[in-house]
């Protein structure tokens, strides 16, 4: 009637680097022993290449992703340091293109700005 649970179309204006970015998300976990959620990633990675934008958003979104304990985003002591941060970025940069692609997540911004507080810590002591 008046556009209240009309859903707001997405339209992915930067599907190479999200393509790029879900993929050195998937490596980092593949490659650290994390197949669970590097699979996690690899679903809407797949409907992302095959332009499937519904079922990209739709596996995008899922708890295996964002969730609580055993999710992708919440693996953690992958080694050196250096990688754990590397991952941290890549996640910060998916919140970041979802942001700019219309799809919104609180908890992508709450993982992003958690992410980018560890970062600071870090950055802080090292100075």
């Amino acid at each position: 009637m008046f556009g209240i649970f009309k859903q707001k179309q997405i339209k992915i204006v930067n599907k190479e680097e999200l393509i790029e970015t879900l993929t050195r998300i998937l490596e980092l976990l593949r490659d650290n022993g994390f197949s669970y959620q590097a699979n996690a990633i690899r679903k809407p990675l797949q409907y992302l290449y095959s332009d499937d934008e519904k079922n990209f958003v739709k596996y995008l979104l899922t708890s295996d992703i964002w969730g609580g304990s055993g999710a992708a985003w919440e693996v953690g002591g992958l080694k050196p340091r250096e990688v754990e941060r590397e991952f941290e970025k890549n996640f910060i940069k998916l919140a970041e293109l979802m942001k700019q692609t219309g799809i919104k997540s609180s908890k992508a911004e709450s993982v992003s700005g958690f992410f980018k507080s560890n970062i600071e810590k870090e950055t802080q002591k090292a100075t």
